[in-house]
């Protein structure tokens, strides 16, 4: 394949989008002095506060040494506390801080700014029908993670 059948494969073009995206998100973020994974477990807690460390790994794709690092660090600087669960005191439930939520307006700010620039040259239907098959797309592939054998190789590590 030559460079330029590359530059148009879609799976190419996703994987550099997101590199990008991430790239301009963390300068923006950098300010606020959090990383990608610690702004990525911010905002999966936000979605649903008080996980374990285990659903945490799985929702963020890393491992669980990954995970507990990114608790030590995140609880160690005030970001994320760690509560007894009431069903069961020997497991651990990570909450967001007070901290962590005076952020809010800053991170969806610069969020909103970022994908404003990224979209810059797109009209508002365009944008809408982007969306719409990037939203196919991820169903498309949420139906093959459903139905994949459970000791499937790690798609990171083929790569």
């Amino acid at each position: 394949m030559n460079n330029d059948n590359a530059e148009r494969n879609i799976g190419y073009l996703v994987s550099d989008i997101s590199r990008m995206i991430r790239t301009e998100y963390n300068r923006a973020m950098k300010p606020l002095g959090l990383s990608s994974p610690q702004l990525r477990m911010i905002m999966q807690l936000r979605r649903s506060d008080g996980l374990t460390q285990s659903k945490i790994a799985t929702l963020l794709s890393v491992g669980m040494v990954t995970v507990s690092g990114l608790v030590d660090r995140m609880a160690a600087s005030g970001w994320i506390e760690r509560r007894s669960d009431p069903t069961d005191r020997r497991r651990k439930l990570i909450y967001l801080t007070d901290k962590a939520h005076a952020i809010d307006q800053q991170v969806f700010s610069k969020g909103f700014e970022l994908t404003q620039k990224t979209l810059n040259n797109l009209d508002l239907q365009q944008r809408s029908e982007l969306t719409n098959l990037l939203l196919v797309v991820k169903s498309n592939l949420q139906l093959l993670e459903t139905s994949a054998p459970t000791n499937a190789v790690d798609a990171e590590s083929t790569l």
